[in-house]
């Protein structure tokens, strides 16, 4: 594993010459990244004298800025958290959920506001479900989707940043840029490691190298412990081939914008189930395994090098501060907050969306046939979760309720909602305003008819059959 030292030093290096940087001064050069299905208790960021295995260069970059340590996405699935960080609102205001996958033009976009301001904006996506066709280009003046690229020997990201770093380096580089990019790696199934396949123990191709998880729902598959280890070291040397290019990546965007100008924020949408409470992928849950994300940011006009915050984010909150940094003001149909406010975040509960599994239901009765409604009954509903404290509960349509106490049981394997009614009685409460505050009428959209390249980008994920 690469030292700290060597991490930095990699970012800082990078690859090929370019031309001179744009100007220092004016409004910052922002850069949003989401690292698609990473769970935050992947990341290693912890500086010292030992090697940091999965994650060097997030390590480097936390070491050069600021780690926030409590950061939830507001859903555990791609549509409704990308919708969040593009609107700065909640699942329940933006209407892109679970029933209905697209982003509806209805919304007023950070990149469309961005733009408006100046910005060159340039949005880059290796996730099928982040595409132009469900309104997520909006405001973007640029739009790369990985799966129409030319293929190649490369992974769908590889092939992505290429065509992403040739495009930044005949950019116009006195205009500030706003960048945004999908990487899907970690995504199963789980062979998308490159160089780093076999560092954590298996290889793909030595068995089996997806999760299952449409046949884990429909009965016809169980995972022993021998697969569910083998698929988490899959999943971990996925990590450190995402860590990697993340480092690629800021390589080629230091060379066009000098650091103090360059805000950087690093996050994921969501995370992943790899056995626990009997759980696989990111479907049917909001437990800390899929909503909890890593986040960190980097603006040395801001932070102070290796800082760390330890109050409540959450992905909504990118808009804002994205806005902030360029001199915008916050929207009034912002529901998230700068993350230079730790005041604001710090009187808000936490809030997780879960809509009734449309997409994920089609999926397993398509490939099972009707028998498969039966089994996945348990799992038809809507969930929804509030954090207070270290309190957290999960509400489900079906009425089952599940209360954790998340410092004393931060794996939430003891539900105490039997022996707490009160405390039940009273965060569902609070979740019931929180609601009542932020729902609205919401013009929402339906997936578009897709094309060949979309199909095929779409079951290559297990999002279609």
């Amino acid at each position: 594993a690469q030292s700290i030292a060597a991490s930095q030093g990699a970012i800082e290096a990078g690859g090929r010459s370019a031309a001179a940087p744009r100007a220092r001064g004016g409004p910052p050069d922002i850069v949003l990244v989401v690292v698609d299905t990473l769970r935050a208790d992947r990341v290693d960021t912890t500086v010292g004298d030992d090697a940091v295995e999965r994650t060097p260069q997030l390590a480097a970059l936390a070491a050069q800025g600021v780690q926030f340590t409590e950061t939830r996405s507001t859903s555990s699935w791609t549509s409704p958290a990308h919708a969040s960080m593009f609107t700065g609102q909640y699942a329940v205001t933006h209407g892109t959920t679970q029933e209905a996958w697209g982003l509806s033009e209805s919304h007023t976009t950070v990149a469309e506001l961005l733009a408006e301001a100046g910005y060159d904006t340039v949005g880059a996506t290796a996730n099928p479900m982040v595409a132009r066709d469900r309104g997520f280009a909006q405001g973007f003046g640029t739009w790369l989707e990985a799966w129409t690229l030319e293929r190649g020997g490369s992974t769908r990201d590889e092939r992505l940043l290429t065509a992403l770093e040739s495009h930044l380096e005949a950019r116009d580089p006195a205009r500030p840029l706003f960048l945004f990019v999908n990487l899907i790696g970690v995504h199963s199934p789980y062979n998308s490691c490159g160089e780093d396949c076999g560092a954590f123990g298996p290889s793909p191709g030595e068995g089996i190298d997806e999760n299952k998880w449409q046949a884990h729902y429909t009965g016809s598959f169980r995972h022993d412990a021998s697969t569910t280890e083998r698929l988490r070291g899959l999943y971990d040397a996925e990590v450190k081939h995402a860590d990697r290019l993340v480092g690629r990546l800021l390589g080629a965007l230091e060379r066009r914008s000098h650091r103090d100008d360059l805000l950087v924020m690093v996050t994921s949408d969501h995370g992943e189930n790899l056995g626990e409470h009997d759980h696989w992928d990111h479907v049917f849950s909001l437990y800390e395994t899929t909503t909890r994300v890593p986040l960190i940011v980097r603006y040395p006009k801001w932070y102070a090098a290796g800082a760390v915050d330890a109050v409540p984010a959450q992905v909504h909150d990118l808009a804002p501060t994205a806005l902030e940094a360029a001199g915008l003001p916050r929207p009034t149909t912002v529901q998230g907050h700068s993350l230079r406010d730790p005041q604001a975040r710090a009187r808000r509960p936490s809030l997780m969306e879960y809509y009734l599994p449309v997409q994920a239901s089609k999926v397993l009765i398509r490939r099972e046939g009707p028998e498969a409604v039966a089994r996945l009954q348990p799992h038809q509903r809507r969930l929804r979760a509030i954090v207070v404290g270290d309190d957290k509960l999960i509400v489900g349509s079906d009425g089952r309720r599940e209360l954790y106490d998340l410092k004393a049981d931060p794996t939430e394997s003891l539900d105490r909602s039997s022996g707490a009614p009160s405390r039940v009685a009273e965060l569902e409460a609070a979740l019931e305003r929180v609601l009542a505050d932020l729902a609205r009428p919401v013009e929402t959209r339906a997936p578009d008819e897709l094309d060949e390249q979309d199909r095929e980008a779409l079951k290559s994920l297990g999002y279609l059959e």
